[in-house]
């Protein structure tokens, strides 16, 4: 049959008149409202980058401040290797270098100076030894710990504004005695406090310091503060670890934006006023923009009223030809009434009809390949850096002549890499898995030194049962980075395997910082292209997902965690039959 010629009068051409006045419409006020908006949008990033070059900034800063304290340790370590004048004359140099360093020295663990730049005018050792910089790194575990701003009580008749820097190390004496000493480094709060105050976060805004305690460090209106005129948000702000958020505090509209350097725990705070200009004019164009569309939407429901019986009256019996056709057993009759689109589209569904029974097949097949390779995908994300930081730890302990340590890093990682690239053996054994884990935390114990320690449990009875591969290392990966590199004292991963009945149950724990409720749930169930752009790793949730692909929707991932009380992870997997090992097929 010849097919007719598009017409004129189709309902391309109808619809188009209509929907391109209300689209005009629309699109001119969301072209103005999209204007106003992105001026508190950039505000907004403005800010973001700034705290964040700023935490940075002073996260590099007290790293130096750590290396300095590294720096003594090895001079007042071992007094053989340096005498007490070449000591002071050491620590003198670095003090020169830098015009924010006020003194370093070095204590025992009764308070008495043992070596540094301060040995004159000292207060009393009973004085000192219970001094808060001295107290909280006595108590410590080799920790370094900063201070918040303090009046320093260190000479007699002197109180200088400090930020101190103590660390308690071990050390020999003359006698060749092991003893703990506490090193201290005084730095001048000016020059913290002209670093935050140069920085310029726009017009009205301003950073200020909080510590792990909640408690100013600085803040560039403490003046104010002190004199009971001004106040900041602290309550509010304490609760925060990360992110963005909108407040009105004592009648203001604030953007706040957070950011924690790492070691120490303390935070950086910028505040940014929202000027009432802008929140007017927002607030205009809103109602503007709201009064356009209801309007745009008011007269699309007209047109397409007085349309409709003229366009979709043959649609409608189009739609009872459909009902009444059996797709699978007959051949649907080609409509010869109508518009030149409905007919179109009659001839369109008896073409598609005839497809049906074949692609149905053909679709099966391409979910099953679909499903594989999906698989395959999966467990084949691979992370780079790990390798990268890894070869970075053989080479430091190359150069170092640790051979011992090369040795066990190198072992470590042959193992680790021998079951991820494991060709054509999906399904390992339990033992495999748990040795590929342990090959992994060995590795990162030797980077982090005396960050975590951890504990593994497997029954007997448990070792050679299948599972999917790699799914325990992309859980630990995410405990020492999400939740023990953030602890002041070491942490702790438990792994332990257990039989639940018909199933297995697989128990990963760690005391780090935890997360909230929000965090843990979208762990689970958002799109894993936001766990893994940036290449760190499997991810939780692509771990969760193969197991679930492999093995059905009721095994997979539970997590459990609070903050500041540490994450649970509970794996599930089918209790089945035993399977030998990948050294034993290869053999």
């Amino acid at each position: 049959m010849k097919e007719e010629s598009p017409k004129i009068d189709t309902i391309f051409s109808k619809f188009l008149i209509v929907f391109t006045i209300a689209i005009v419409f629309m699109v001119s006020a969301i072209i103005v409202f999209n204007y106003y908006i992105n001026i508190k949008s950039n505000i907004e990033i403005l800010s973001k980058q700034t705290v964040s070059k700023t935490s940075d900034t002073v996260a590099t800063y007290m790293e130096a401040i750590m290396q300095m304290g590294n720096a003594t340790e090895n001079y007042v370590s071992n007094p053989s290797l340096y005498s007490d004048e070449e000591i002071k004359i050491r620590l003198s140099s670095m003090i020169d270098s830098r015009s924010d360093i006020m003194t370093i020295d070095f204590f025992d663990s009764h308070g008495n100076v043992i070596a540094g730049t301060t040995d004159k005018n000292l207060r009393p050792a009973v004085e000192i030894c219970s001094q808060n910089w001295f107290v909280r790194a006595l108590a410590g575990n080799g920790n370094s710990y900063f201070s918040s701003p303090h009046v320093q009580q260190l000479l007699i008749l002197r109180y200088p504004w400090v930020l101190s820097y103590s660390k308690k190390i071990n050390y020999t004496d003359n006698n060749d005695d092991l003893k703990q000493g506490i090193i201290l480094i005084d730095i001048k709060y000016e020059k913290i406090k002209e670093l935050i105050e140069s920085i310029d976060i726009g017009t009205g805004g301003y950073l200020y310091i909080i510590d792990n305690d909640g408690k100013l460090v600085i803040h560039p209106k403490q003046t104010l503060i002190n004199a009971n005129l001004f106040s900041e948000d602290l309550s509010n702000n304490n609760e925060k670890i990360y992110g963005s958020f909108n407040v009105n505090y004592n009648g203001q509209n604030k953007f706040v934006d957070i950011q924690t350097i790492d070691w120490t725990r303390w935070r950086v705070v910028g505040v940014v006023p929202i000027g009432a200009m802008i929140t007017v004019g927002i607030k205009s164009f809103v109602i503007i923009i709201l009064i356009v569309l209801l309007l745009s939407l008011a007269l699309t429901i007209f047109i397409g009223r007085f349309l409709s019986n003229i366009i979709t009256s043959p649609i409608r019996h189009l739609e009872k030809e459909m009902e009444a056709i059996d797709i699978i057993n007959t051949t649907p009759r080609q409509l010869e009434k109508g518009s030149y689109e409905v007919k179109a589209l009659s001839h369109s569904f008896v073409e598609m009809s005839k497809r049906i029974r074949s692609l149905m097949d053909e679709i099966v097949s391409e979910q099953e390949q679909k499903r594989k390779s999906e698989l395959d995908a999966l467990q084949a994300k691979i992370n780079p850096h790990f390798l990268y930081n890894t070869l970075d730890s053989v080479i430091w302990l190359a150069d170092a002549g640790d051979d011992e340590g090369v040795i066990k890093l190198v072992s470590a990682l042959a193992k680790l890499f021998r079951i991820s690239i494991s060709k054509g053996h999906e399904i390992i054994t339990l033992e495999e898995e748990v040795e590929h884990v342990r090959n992994y935390l060995i590795i990162q114990q030797m980077r982090y030194v005396d960050k975590f320690t951890y504990n593994i449990e497997i029954p007997d009875n448990l070792r050679h049962k299948p599972t999917i591969k790699l799914i325990l290392q992309p859980i630990v990966e995410n405990s020492i980075y999400h939740g023990i590199k953030y602890l002041m004292d070491p942490g702790i991963i438990n792994i332990k395997v257990e039989e639940a009945g018909n199933d297995i149950k697989i128990h990963i724990s760690d005391n780090g910082i935890g997360m909230d409720n929000e965090t843990r749930l979208s762990l689970l169930i958002v799109d894993k292209n936001q766990h893994i752009k940036d290449g760190n790793g499997i991810g939780v949730y692509n771990v969760n997902k193969r197991l679930q692909l492999k093995y059905g929707e009721k095994y997979g991932l539970k997590i459990e965690s609070e903050i500041e009380e540490g994450t649970h992870v509970i794996i599930t997997l089918p209790n089945d039959k035993d399977i030998p090992s990948i050294k034993a097929k290869q053999i």
